[in-house]
């Protein structure tokens, strides 16, 4: 919790000395890959839709799903603000996230069914990096915590291009 503090803190203090290049109305839309889960991991394919309700503040909404892993599906979709920190006279926007998400998790094996064949929601936590390549084309790379209830160190990598319209 201190070092959960101490981040806050330091997020807050850099948001002052850096000028923000996002615009509000300015929507965004994108694809990319992940790895995540919690006692396994999976990997697939994602997708974004990214809007500035103010210069600092975005919200973003996405939704991912795994190849099957033995025998397992996982799936996911989130809703999360971004707090944008664009770092001045370059290239990266930093961000802290909070939001919702809700994961689900199928089988058609002969695994218990209570665990493999579940939805649950959760509360994210993380953080992400913007480069962009143009005006119009960012890369993205993203981490994220899940707070959810019986499942063991949830986590989500993201990478991915988003299209700025």
């Amino acid at each position: 919790m201190k070092n959960l503090v101490r981040v806050a803190i330091i997020a807050i203090a850099l948001s002052i000395s850096f000028a923000a290049n996002a615009r509000q109305g300015q929507a965004a839309a994108g694809a990319g890959l992940f790895i995540g889960g919690s006692s396994h991991a999976y990997f697939g394919p994602s997708v974004k839709f990214q809007y500035n309700i103010t210069n600092p503040i975005r919200l973003g909404g996405s939704f991912a799903w795994s190849f099957p892993r033995s025998s397992v599906n996982m799936w996911g979709a989130n809703v999360n603000a971004h707090y944008l920190f664009p770092m001045h006279r370059t290239p990266f926007t930093l961000y802290p996230l909070v939001g919702l998400g809700w994961v689900g998790y199928r089988t058609n094996a002969d695994l218990d069914p209570a665990r493999w064949n579940t939805n649950r929601f959760g509360l994210n936590v993380g953080g992400g990096i913007d480069l962009s390549l143009t005006h119009r084309l960012v890369l993205n790379f993203e981490v994220r915590h899940k707070f959810i209830a019986n499942l063991e160190n949830p986590y989500f990598i993201g990478a991915g291009v988003a299209f700025i319209f």
